[in-house]
C-alpha cells in the first residue's frame, strides 16, 4: 500500500563551521541533514522542538558567536509518502539522483519547485516552502494515480 500524509515536524537550521556540524548531536528521534559545508538542518518531532533548539545552541555557541541556530519550521511544508513504490513516485517528481541506499538527503527541484527530500527506508519526507505545499500534495496525487495512493491522517515526524 502506498500512503500520503502531512508530517508535523520542526526544522531547525544550524549555521556553523564544518567541525561543529560534524560533531552535532541531537535529541533521539531527530535527524541531522547536511545542507552545505556550513549548514545543517535538524528535523524532528515537534514535541522536542524547544529542547532540540536549546541543545543546538549549546553546541554552536551563544548568539552573535561564530554560529547561528534558526527555527525554520513555519517556512516549510512536509508531505510524506510511504510504501514499496516510494522510489517510483520520487522518480516521477524529481530528476535528481536518489540515494543508492535506503537513506539519504537530497536537494533539488521537486514537482518543479525548490525542495528537499529526506529518504528513510520506504518513507520519503518531501519538504517545500510552505506557500507551495498544496502544489506538492497535488502533484504527488497526480503522479501516483495508478499506484493506489491512499491518504492517511497527518502525523508527527518519526
Amino acid at each position: 500500500m502506498l500512503s500520503l500524509f502531512a508530517t508535523h515536524a520542526f526544522i531547525i537550521a544550524v549555521h556553523a563551521d564544518r567541525s561543529v556540524l560534524d560533531a552535532l548531536r541531537v535529541t533521539s528521534g531527530s535527524r541531522v541533514a547536511r545542507v552545505a559545508s556550513d549548514e545543517a538542518w535538524i528535523i524532528g518531532d515537534r514535541s522536542v522542538r524547544s529542547q532540540t533548539s536549546t541543545e543546538a545552541v549549546g553546541q554552536v555557541g551563544p548568539p552573535l558567536s561564530d554560529g547561528l541556530v534558526v527555527d525554520q519550521t513555519d517556512g516549510w511544508s512536509i508531505w510524506s509518502v510511504r510504501g514499496p513504490e516510494v522510489r517510483q513516485v520520487l522518480g516521477r517528481l524529481m530528476v535528481a539522483d536518489l540515494p543508492s541506499g535506503g537513506y539519504g538527503f537530497v536537494q533539488g527541484a521537486i514537482a518543479g519547485v525548490s525542495g528537499k527530500l529526506l529518504l528513510l527506508g520506504d518513507t520519503a519526507h518531501l519538504m517545500v516552502p510552505a506557500p507551495v505545499g498544496h502544489h506538492l500534495r497535488d502533484r504527488i496525487v497526480a503522479v501516483s494515480g495508478d499506484l493506489g495512493l491512499e491518504f492517511e491522517e497527518s502525523r508527527p515526524f518519526a
